[in-house]
């Protein structure tokens, strides 16, 4: 800006703001100490007050605010009363909450200036050194025991709701733990089974990227943003052939089960309707024995030889008897065809009772 130029007014001001520049020869009303236009103001004094605050024209009462540094590195805040003004008294608002400056107090944390009889304090803010009234009344609280194991479950004593104990019955839950469940419900960190997107942000999948073990996840994943949870919709759960690394016991093979029962969270086998016919041929003789027994038969007997029909024309002709053969034997073979119990779906499968599969994700 160049010296002895004109000063020009940019809009409107309001008497008591400060001045503050828009450009060489131009200026404005700096607003007011909420929304200012100033950026910078600096004062060089040393010891006072260099920077005061009143909260009324002086030379009427009024109560004073200020700042001085002195040459001995000491930084003191001034609040004082002037002309009968009420006494001053210093308070600080952190975060909203309102607290009292006490300088005869040599303790490090500092508290509200009211609070609810009763309430817990809690902090505000993350120095450790300034509290709140947490809204919370000590009343509401319960009394533990002093000792207890870790993750064991925790127990009302007596009838109060006020008492609790160490159940002495242990429980942990892991990322990726499975349980049945007759209901189905989830919550508490459970997520059904059934095939469905869950975000990656939850700690079971971040458990797994920090581990580097989603390459292995059968039940796949996107790139960024979600992952999916196992389908064990009808489905058993057989335990993991080779499990940490032992010897296979070879109950269940590749080549006969059609997918591989050494990798986490496979799946395979599938259902048939099966019909089975046994055919059963059956062979057997059967012998039947006649011992035989006489016959008449009307005949003539002439020259010693047998002539049939008529009879006898001659005189001292007789009738002559023939015996029947003896043991006959008869074979008889027959084929039986058998339909086998083995028909249907339902004998597919051991008996069933069907159940929701839960894992633990942690969200």
């Amino acid at each position: 800006m160049s010296n002895g130029g004109a000063i020009v007014q940019s809009k409107s001001v309001t008497p008591g703001h400060a001045l503050s520049w828009v450009a060489d020869g131009v200026a404005q009303d700096a607003g007011p100490a909420t929304a200012g236009n100033l950026s910078e103001l600096g004062i060089t004094r040393e010891g006072g007050v260099a920077f005061g605050i009143n909260n009324a024209v002086v030379p009427g009462p009024y109560v004073e605010f200020g700042v001085g540094v002195a040459n001995t590195g000491t930084i003191t805040l001034y609040a004082n009363s002037f002309g009968g003004a009420p006494s001053a008294i210093l308070e600080y608002n952190i975060n909203g909450s309102t607290y009292p400056f006490n300088p005869s107090v040599t303790g490090n944390v500092v508290g509200p200036s009211s609070a609810t009889a009763g309430n817990l304090a809690s902090f505000n803010g993350t120095s450790g050194q300034i509290i709140q009234d947490a809204g919370v009344t000590a009343a509401g609280l319960v009394q533990g025991p002093t000792v207890a194991v870790a993750n064991n479950i925790v127990l009302f004593s007596g009838t109060t709701g006020r008492v609790i104990k160490d159940s002495g019955i242990g429980i942990t839950v892991q990322l990726g733990d499975m349980k049945y469940s007759a209901l189905g419900i989830e919550g508490n960190g459970w997520r059904l089974c059934n095939g469905q997107t869950r975000p990656q942000s939850d700690p079971f999948w971040v458990y797994m990227v920090a581990n580097g073990l989603t390459a292995s996840w059968r039940p796949g994943f996107t790139s960024t943003s979600t992952y999916n949870m196992p389908n064990a919709q009808d489905v058993v759960l057989v335990g993991l052939d080779k499990m940490g690394g032992a010897t296979s016991p070879g109950l269940l093979t590749a080549a006969v089960a059609g997918f591989d029962p050494t990798i986490l969270l496979n799946t395979g086998g599938s259902q048939h309707a099966q019909q089975d016919t046994i055919n059963i041929t059956v062979t057997g003789s059967i012998t039947a024995t006649d011992s035989g027994h006489d016959h008449t038969t009307s005949g003539i007997v002439s020259n010693g030889n047998f002539a049939a029909g008529g009879a006898a024309p001659y005189p001292g002709g007789s009738a002559n008897t023939g015996t029947a053969a003896a043991n006959i034997a008869v074979t008889n073979t027959q084929t039986i065809t058998a339909a086998s119990s083995l028909v249907g779906t339902s004998q597919n499968i051991q008996p069933s009772m069907m159940a929701a599969v839960l894992m633990w994700v942690n969200a």
